[in-house]
């Protein structure tokens, strides 16, 4: 739906202009948030002079802490010239109302809800199938995950290197999924299976972002979630 919403308002946006933040996990927190940290760098972002067009989109905002709420307040009221900003949220009622007041509004489709939904439980049962394998078969599910994900031919017998941009946006989707996953509770048998699964899924995340070996921390992901 954002990018949609991008493409009808905005047109095309380039890299350099769009910034993309998600929820992480942080070292006081194994599962994923967004805190004042977060909203300063966005803030810094802005700062920086330019005359073309730029977007934020800020991704699971129900995860912005309460403090990084009233902190990014001023930044939706005051966003500067050119610049626009979009919180997706899996319900607008996490948000402050203050937040959803400076807001405009938009919901997502029935259709396109359901389609979120799908590739969701796609995913889900993957990892499923995954905690019941072998160590082996966990690696091999792994690469093959990779690949219809990037759309790139990833293989543990092949020495393509995974690069870290790819892993990155692949660790981020796991931990969108799971996420909505947590707040409907699908398809895992408990509360507790899902929130080890996620907390896996940042765990890899957070070594991903402190450069870590890519194929290392994806590897020690795929094992970690043999406890669900």
């Amino acid at each position: 739906m954002t990018k949609n919403l991008l493409r009808s308002n905005l047109g095309a946006i380039a890299t350099e202009n769009k910034l993309n933040l998600y929820p992480s996990a942080k070292k006081e927190s194994r599962l994923p948030t967004l805190t004042i940290e977060d909203v300063r760098f966005i803030s810094n972002w802005l700062s920086q002079q330019s005359s073309k067009s730029r977007v934020i989109i800020v991704h699971q905002s129900q995860n912005l802490t309460i403090p990084a709420q009233h902190a990014i307040l001023k930044i939706l009221e005051e966003p500067g010239e050119n610049n626009y900003i979009i919180l997706t949220a899996d319900s607008e009622t996490s948000l402050l109302p203050t937040i959803r007041s400076r807001c405009k509004i938009v919901r997502e489709k029935e259709e396109e809800r359901g389609k979120r939904e799908e590739g969701e439980n796609k995913i889900l049962t993957k990892l499923i199938e995954t905690a019941e394998q072998s160590p082996e078969e966990r690696i091999v599910n792994l690469y093959s995950m990779l690949s219809e994900f990037t759309g790139k031919k990833y293989s543990p017998y092949q020495q393509v290197s995974i690069t870290r941009p790819d892993a990155l946006k692949f660790m981020e989707n796991i931990i969108d999924n799971l996420h909505f996953s947590l707040i409907h509770k699908s398809l895992f048998i408990n509360h507790k299976s899902l929130t080890i699964c996620l907390s896996a899924a940042c765990l890899s995340h957070r070594r991903l972002k402190n450069n870590l070996n890519v194929q290392l921390a994806l590897q020690q992901f795929i094992l970690d979630i043999s406890t669900i």
